[in-house]
C-alpha cells in the first residue's frame, strides 16, 4: 500500500498538514472567522429568539359560581352552580353536568330535586330557602336580570 504525501482537498487540514493543530480545522468549533457564524439563518425556527415575560401567568377558570347548596343534618352534601351542574361533596349523590340552555332556572330545578330526594334543605347566599322561592328568584333573574 502506497501512501501519497500530496495534498488532497477531501482530507481535513490536520491530515494534509501534520503540523497544523486539530483545533484549527475542527468543523464543530464555531468562531468569528467562519461564514456560518457571521450570518444568521432566519429561515430556521431554531434561530428564533425567546423572550421571558415578568407578568404573572393567568389561567382560565371555567368554574361557575355556586348558585345553591344542599344541606342535610348540618352537613353540606352538594353544590349547584349557576349553569345547573351539581358537585357532590360526600359521594351521596352522583355528579350532574349543566345541560344546554342551563342557567339559573336549571340550577334552581336541580337544587329542588336534590333537596326533595335526600330530604335536605336548600341554602342560597347563606340563607335557608324553599324550592318555590328559589325557582321564582331564578325566573326573575332570567327575565328581568334582578
Amino acid at each position: 500500500m502506497l501512501i501519497s504525501s500530496s495534498s488532497s482537498p477531501a482530507l481535513p487540514a490536520f491530515l494534509q498538514h501534520p503540523q497544523a493543530s486539530i483545533a484549527d480545522s475542527n468543523p464543530l468549533q464555531t468562531g468569528a472567522n467562519t461564514p456560518e457564524a457571521s450570518t444568521p439563518d432566519n429561515s430556521n425556527p431554531a434561530n428564533d429568539t425567546v423572550e421571558l415575560s415578568s407578568q404573572p401567568s393567568t389561567t382560565f377558570d371555567d368554574r361557575a359560581g355556586v348558585y345553591a347548596e344542599i344541606w342535610k343534618d348540618g352537613r353540606k352534601i352538594a353544590e349547584v352552580d349557576v349553569r345547573g351542574s351539581v358537585t357532590p361533596l360526600n359521594g351521596f349523590i352522583a355528579p350532574v353536568f349543566g345541560g344546554t340552555g342551563g342557567g339559573p332556572e336549571l340550577a334552581a330545578r336541580r337544587a329542588s330535586q336534590i333537596a326533595v330526594t335526600v330530604g335536605g334543605e336548600i341554602r342560597s347566599n347563606g340563607e335557608t330557602i324553599d324550592s318555590q322561592t328559589l325557582k321564582m328568584r331564578a325566573r326573575l333573574n332570567t327575565y328581568y336580570g334582578v
